[in-house]
């Protein structure tokens, strides 16, 4: 009888954030590309970390302090909403993502050869100095050269500090490809790499409205603006902010009502106009040609509104961004011109040949 050989997939390790809408719908746009181009791929876990995580834990505590980008910034700690419907993540996550859990990194190491052709690192903030995942789990390097590749990558809002630059750049270096989702500070300028856009930017707007489904609370046709605010700090949604705008319009505080990743779909899609200070609360603003407005979210010292603005710069829409929600004098609804669309395709075809390359392994 002859022997079937077995198909091996492809490793993607990114930012495992259950609890995140944003990074579940990243974490599915990669594995949807990745099928789109004719292979299987699965998010690798782990259960255990070892004591490294927790120690990094109280040092990414003492980074936040002493190495943060924005020195304007006071180090507050600042109370987050989350979602109350983590059941409707988790059910998005069974259901759309392919997800293996490994014991250890000593297991995955056992069984990496057997069970994959390659790892693909990315996207999301997985190269942040404040990630308490240890080095060797974020960048694999037990792994050969040839089998490691990187697609949008993010050191996120953090800047890497000093003495930890020759380890990061000595690890990434030994990436067979190297892909970032925003530019890197010039100390990394020297690695051959590319930018590309976050992966929920290479799906088509129709895969997205195909999944979307409309909230149980939403029970009649009244318009509506969503504010998607994660952070209550200093950009705190007062309850009279919109009394100077159009009164007989509904505001639905997205974090406040029972909504997953689809149903957070078809609020940015079905909206009049966003308030957000989510970055991919922003991506999907853009992808469905929403009016919006960026506000500046200030976390434990950091002003998380770098990549943000990058992604804002791209398709000149800077102005779009605001420092906080008294900076709005009104809604300025937004004319999305041929340039934007010309933009947009021009660049997510160069980020879908690399995305490409790498999942076909043109390098060998």
């Amino acid at each position: 009888m002859k022997k079937i050989k077995k198909i091996k997939k492809i490793a993607i390790l990114s930012v495992s954030d259950h609890g995140n809408i944003g990074n579940r719908l990243q974490a599915y746009a990669m594995q949807k590309k990745i099928l789109e181009f004719g292979f299987a791929s699965e998010h690798i876990e782990f259960r255990k970390v070892g004591f490294v995580f927790f120690f990094n834990k109280l040092l990414n505590v003492i980074l936040k302090i002493f190495f943060t980008d924005n020195k304007k910034n006071k180090v507050t700690f600042q109370k987050k909403h989350f979602f109350k419907s983590q059941k409707k993540i988790s059910n998005f996550t069974k259901s759309f993502l392919k997800i293996k859990k490994y014991e250890s990194l000593s297991d995955f190491k056992s069984e990496f050869s057997f069970n994959y052709s390659k790892l693909i690192v990315g996207s999301d903030v997985i190269w942040q100095s404040l990630n308490p995942l240890p080095l060797n789990f974020r960048f694999m390097s037990f792994l050969p050269k040839k089998l490691k590749f990187s697609y949008a990558a993010s050191f996120g809002e953090q800047k890497i500090p000093a003495f930890m630059n020759y380890q990061y750049f000595k690890r990434i270096k030994d990436f067979n490809y190297i892909s970032f989702r925003e530019p890197v500070d010039s100390f990394y300028k020297k690695l051959d790499s590319t930018v590309d856009l976050d992966p929920t930017l290479l799906i088509k707007k129709t895969e997205w409205l195909s999944m979307q489904r409309k909230p149980n609370f939403l029970t009649d046709g009244r318009k509506f603006i969503l504010f998607f605010i994660l952070n209550n700090g200093k950009n705190k949604v007062s309850n009279d902010f919109l009394s100077r705008f159009n009164k007989n319009i509904r505001v639905i505080h997205a974090v406040d009502n029972d909504i997953g990743p689809q149903e957070f779909l078809y609020l940015i899609n079905n909206s009049e106009f966003v308030i957000t200070d989510s970055y991919h609360a922003i991506i999907f603003s853009l992808i469905f040609k929403k009016s919006f407005y960026s506000i500046s979210r200030p976390d434990l010292g950091t002003n998380l509104s770098k990549r943000i603005s990058y992604v804002l710069s791209i398709f000149n829409l800077l102005s779009r961004n605001k420092e906080s929600l008294e900076n709005i004098k009104f809604l300025d609804t937004l004319k999305y011109k041929k340039e934007f669309d010309d933009n947009l395709i021009n660049r997510i075809k160069i980020s879908n040949h690399n995305l490409k390359k790498i999942v076909e392994n043109e390098f060998e």
